[in-house]
């Protein structure tokens, strides 16, 4: 027995009809995404930007009186905390030699710790005057020798979870086929990040995945930091 079919919902017809439902249906859903893709980037309004100028250095790291050191350690300290050869700051006009830097006599290695409020924008200026050879420094005893630095010299500031403000390339870092943001040694660049929500970050380079702990790159070495969000209205502190 042939069944019956109203013209409008012929077999062919029906068929037809729900395609075209299919695809007004998926139209709708691309037009959705954009236009909530442009309303998320649209929400990015800083309501204040903070601007530090920090530099990726060679440092050696004593960890405690008994001995305990890193003499081929890295960290990331403001310029204003770094001097050259001479002893001037690079804030003052010091000169940003590559490997001819160090922290101030009156300053102990410690983790970079950077500090904004919700709602505002972080701007980073990142200046890399890593030595363009790993583990260029040589203890003595040969047993207190350590050289764990990862033989690339690039650096980039990752702050995991932060917002990039202006492009992908604000992250810092060099994955898949998006273009590199690192900075090669004696070079600069600028990151510009929004702090959506409180909480705290860690700041890492992608500038090497892999080191002598795994897939830690130069972390283990002391290139590392923190970025904390305080609650909206909060007052930041620079660095501690």
């Amino acid at each position: 027995m042939k069944g019956t079919h109203p013209k409008e919902l012929a077999p062919a017809a029906a068929g037809g009809a729900c395609r075209r439902l299919r695809l007004s249906g998926l139209l709708a859903l691309a037009g959705a995404t954009l236009f909530a893709a442009g309303e998320a980037k649209a929400a990015i309004t800083c309501t204040r930007t903070l601007v530090a100028d920090v530099v990726a250095l060679d440092q050696p790291l004593m960890f405690n009186r008994l001995g305990a050191q890193n003499i081929n350690g890295m960290m990331f300290a403001l310029e204003e905390d770094v001097v050259d050869a001479a002893g001037r700051t690079l804030a003052a006009g010091g000169a940003k030699s590559p490997g001819n830097v160090r922290l101030r006599d009156d300053k102990r290695p410690r983790p970079l710790v950077l500090r904004i409020a919700a709602g505002e924008c972080l701007t980073v200026r990142l200046t890399n005057l890593l030595a363009p050879t790993a583990n260029a420094r040589t203890a003595s005893p040969p047993e207190m020798h350590i050289d764990e630095q990862v033989a690339d010299r690039h650096v980039g500031f990752f702050a995991q979870g932060m917002q990039a403000v202006n492009s992908i390339a604000d992250l810092g870092d060099n994955v898949g086929r998006n273009m590199s943001s690192l900075v090669a040694p004696g070079n600069s660049r600028t990151y510009t990040l929004y702090g959506e929500r409180e909480g705290t970050f860690a700041i890492t380079s992608y500038g090497a995945t892999f080191g002598g702990e795994g897939t830690a790159g130069n972390t283990t070495s002391g290139l590392f930091g923190q970025l904390t969000v305080l609650p909206p209205g909060g007052a930041p502190i620079a660095t501690s």
